[in-house]
């Protein structure tokens, strides 16, 4: 666990305008794995226009491991100030292999409402962390994505229609 005064350290660090000051505290951000600095890096994430900064925050948010950065990760994926950055975070969602299952219905929508690409990485968060839902929670999501199905693209059509094969599996699983 960190001090405070540590914590400080590492958020004076990544507010700094040198890359490799910020560089460094990721580093000691990957050492403590603390998911109060979450907010922190992201922010660096969206300001940054460094590209080792950059590759080193998405490894980074890649690589989580602390199950209470779910919520942090969940957060900025909804702020809209993050929009640009939401396909990095939703994609860290499932490389992390931590568990969105409580977050399920924000990357159904994400799959409904946003374009392919984005709609892709959901789809794989949703692959990743069905297993922890009961049969009247796939149930809601499946009816969630046949109502808005119609307005989807073809592309878009195919892989809600895949999605919802996936959770049809998973359903008989859990039943």
């Amino acid at each position: 666990m960190q001090s405070v005064s540590e914590q400080k350290k590492i958020i004076r660090e990544l507010n700094s305008e040198k890359p490799e000051t910020i560089l460094e505290a990721i580093r000691k951000l990957r050492q403590t794995g603390n998911p109060s600095l979450l907010p922190y890096l992201i922010m660096v994430l969206h300001r940054t226009r460094t590209e080792e900064v950059r590759n080193s925050i998405i490894r980074c948010l890649n690589d989580l491991k602390v199950q209470d950065s779910v919520n942090e990760l969940v957060k900025a994926i909804h702020n809209e100030v993050y929009d640009t950055e939401k396909e990095i975070l939703v994609s860290a969602c499932w490389q992390s292999g931590l568990d969105f299952s409580n977050h399920i219905d924000t990357f159904v929508e994400i799959a409904i409402k946003d374009e392919y690409r984005l709609a892709f990485e959901a789809f794989t968060v949703v692959e990743y962390s069905i297993s922890n839902c009961t049969s009247h929670e796939i149930n809601s999501y499946i009816r969630r994505i046949r109502k808005k199905m119609d307005m989807a693209d073809r592309d878009k059509k195919a892989l809600l229609g895949e999605m919802i094969s996936m959770l049809e599996d998973q359903k008989t699983q859990v039943e």
